[in-house]
């Protein structure tokens, strides 16, 4: 037994000298603060202790940082803020169950800080994050997005009083599942454009940070961030394909539509075509006009070869007959001599 309890005891002792104990967020405490960002799920650390969060505060410098907490009944805890550097800016008055707390930013750089509900026990309960922003931002993005397709967010950005020098503009797409495309913006002019590009459709949350030089948990420090804005990706190409081609008939009609169009529209073709044919009927008159005339000149050589023809014709049976007769009469008168 003693060896066991020994055991335990040298793993505590060796878990303890490998670093800081991780603790989990006490479930009993709750901490939100107003204006808040939801943003993906992250871990946060104070003091060597990890944190969950999943929302960040947003306010401007000379705005009020609010935190609302909650707590065990018959328990005292107070709420602190801290700075990047871990560094107590405020401290509350003692506070029990629900309540509300106000920081003044005024005398604050603008920058990254964390609110914290100390516990009865010395420990931090639970933390929340908060940016005083030194930044004004103004995102846009085009109104209509299909999946696979590739947009660009257009931002704008302006620095506050004492802002800190910014590093990056970072934009974050947030899909479905709380996965998480993050791109970085490009300045072009005294904008800056970043090129995101929707895998699936859905619905997205974007929201856009700029970053400071400065590194704070891992990464550089947050100056200011937007509100979420919420997008609606259409179905993919392909579905608009089959849409279309389900649109056989759609394509089929498509033509027949095509050719009614061009029936309706055959008055103004009429139109056109007359102004094209007043315009031609000119030189075909004209041209008819010369048609005429060398027709006549074709045909009356033709009528007078033709009466030539029938003189000749008619001249050749008529002397044919006269001798004929001349013959029969020659003939009668010879007959009648004899009998005589």
């Amino acid at each position: 037994m003693y060896v066991r309890v020994g055991a335990v005891l040298v793993s505590v002792l060796l878990l303890l000298s490998g670093g800081a104990v991780v603790l989990a967020d006490n479930p009993d405490y709750s901490i939100s603060v107003q204006n808040n960002v939801d943003v993906p799920d992250r871990t946060l650390t104070l003091q060597g202790t990890d944190y969950d969060v999943s929302e960040i505060g947003s306010v401007d410098s000379g705005e009020d940082i609010v935190v609302n907490t909650d707590g065990p009944d018959g328990e005292t805890y107070r709420v602190l803020l801290y700075n990047s550097n871990e560094q107590r800016e405020y401290q509350s008055d003692l506070q029990s169950g629900s309540s509300t707390v106000s920081f003044d930013t005024e005398g604050l750089t603008p920058g990254s800080y964390l609110a914290a509900i100390y516990g009865p026990q010395g420990d931090v309960e639970q933390v929340h994050p908060v940016v005083i922003n030194a930044y004004d931002i103004s995102q846009s993005i085009p109104a209509s997005v299909t999946a696979g397709e590739t947009v660009d967010v257009t931002i704008d950005v302006s620095a506050r009083q004492n802002a800190p020098e910014m590093s990056e503009v970072e934009v974050a797409v947030v899909a479905q599942g709380d996965t998480t495309q993050r791109v970085t913006a490009t300045k072009e002019g005294d904008e800056y454009i970043a090129s995101v590009t929707f895998d699936s459709s859905g619905s997205y949350e974007l929201y856009t940070t700029v970053r400071g030089t400065d590194t704070y948990n891992g990464q550089n420090e947050l100056l200011a961030l937007t509100q979420t804005q919420e997008i609606e990706v259409a179905e993919a190409t392909t579905d608009s394909g089959n849409d279309e081609s389900s649109g056989g008939s759609t394509t089929t009609e498509q033509p027949t539509n095509t050719t009614t169009t061009a029936a309706v529209t055959s008055t103004p073709l009429e139109e056109t075509t007359t102004q094209i044919s007043n315009t031609t009927s000119s030189t075909t008159e004209s041209e008819t006009t010369t048609s005429t005339q060398t027709s006549s000149d074709v045909i009356t050589p033709n009528d007078t070869s033709t009466a030539a023809t029938e003189t000749t014709n008619t001249a050749t049976p008529g002397f044919s007959m006269l001798l004929a007769v001349v013959a029969l009469v020659g003939s009668i008168c010879a007959l009648a001599l004899r009998q005589r």
